[in-house]
């Protein structure tokens, strides 16, 4: 539980500089999944300016800081977050920037739903991003997972990025520096590694697109949401808890490019429909672990290392997390 001393002049510096900041926010109100704490502050930047400000005050105070989108692939505490969440509402609706859009290529803000941003590209008759649409979360996120879906990836469209360096300058980043990887990057991680105090923060995305009949695209969107909506669950979630392993030699089940799914991996362990506490490893697809109501964050943790031993049990291979965890304890 995080304590809340009656003067806070960390508060107080945070409101002078930034305005508007909630003190003990709810964060399973923020949460994909419905799980967490509550956050000692949480700021919600909605231009490029301002997610700009909270960073740089956040680490000039020393002030750990944690800058999320939709919060649909970060894990909050049941402790919650004794730092700073700048959530990131730099999108299209901007005052300062809306996405550009040229030819064969878009630059969009980093606080854009990837849905909202393949609506626009339509709109537009611009298309090429329509594996995205059914992924939950912002473009920054994304590119931190390097996201993918219906066997394409943001790597296959990325140019570049802007971001915040750690020097609180604004630099450009190639794809080649971003390293990307499966469901990973140069970026993922580095808030952790960094015990959030300092570490690049996306602020525009590059992409290619390619022009697309307003139509055709529509029609690609629906496809992929009655797809997704067969075989995932409607219960709150972050999307699927481990990255599909490669697969080993002589491995003889179902594979795609080498690797295999972690969901028929963690399904053949049996471990389709088992719960701890009110979080339930989902009963359509064992990749994805549930929250029922009122569940735990602990309950959570425990029930992925419990499915990654059976796993590793039955199959000799370790699953690892595509989620990502957000550590940060109030000091007793």
């Amino acid at each position: 539980m995080i304590f809340f001393s009656a003067k806070d002049e960390t508060e107080a510096i945070l409101k002078q500089k930034l305005g508007p900041i909630e003190r003990g926010f709810p964060l399973k109100k923020l949460s994909f999944v419905r799980l967490g704490g509550r956050a000692r502050y949480l700021f919600k930047a909605f231009n490029k300016k301002q997610l700009i400000k909270a960073v740089k005050i956040a680490r000039s105070l020393n002030l750990p800081h944690v800058v999320v989108g939709s919060a649909s692939n970060i894990l909050f505490l049941d402790e919650g977050f004794s730092g700073l969440v700048i959530v990131n509402r730099y999108n299209r609706l901007s005052s300062e920037e809306a996405v550009r859009v040229s030819e064969n290529e878009v630059l969009a803000p980093s606080g854009i739903t990837l849905l909202s941003l393949v609506k626009e590209l339509a709109q537009r008759n611009k298309g090429g991003l329509e594996f995205l649409a059914t992924i939950p979360g912002t473009l920054a996120g994304a590119v931190v997972n390097n996201a993918g879906a219906f066997s394409k990836e943001i790597k296959d469209v990325l140019l570049g990025i802007n971001v915040l360096d750690k020097k609180g300058n604004e630099s450009y980043w190639s794809q080649e520096k971003l390293a990307l990887n499966y469901r990973s990057s140069a970026l993922k991680g580095a808030g952790k590694r960094s015990g959030f105090l300092s570490y690049p923060v996306v602020l525009n995305v590059r992409l290619k697109i390619e022009p697309k009949q307003m139509v055709e695209v529509k029609r690609m969107i629906q496809s992929h949401f009655l797809i997704r909506q067969k075989s995932q669950p409607r219960l709150p979630s972050l999307g699927c808890v481990f990255k599909n392993p490669l697969a080993p030699a002589g491995f003889k089940g179902p594979k795609r490019e080498g690797r295999i799914s972690a969901g028929f991996l963690l399904d053949s362990a049996g471990l389709k429909g088992q719960r701890l506490g009110r979080i339930q490893i989902s009963e359509i697809h064992a990749n994805f672990f549930v929250n029922l109501g009122g569940g735990k964050s602990k309950d959570y943790l425990l029930l992925a290392e419990r499915a990654k031993e059976a796993v590793r049990k039955k199959f000799a291979i370790m699953l690892e997390e595509e989620i990502e965890v957000a550590e940060l304890k109030e000091e007793k």
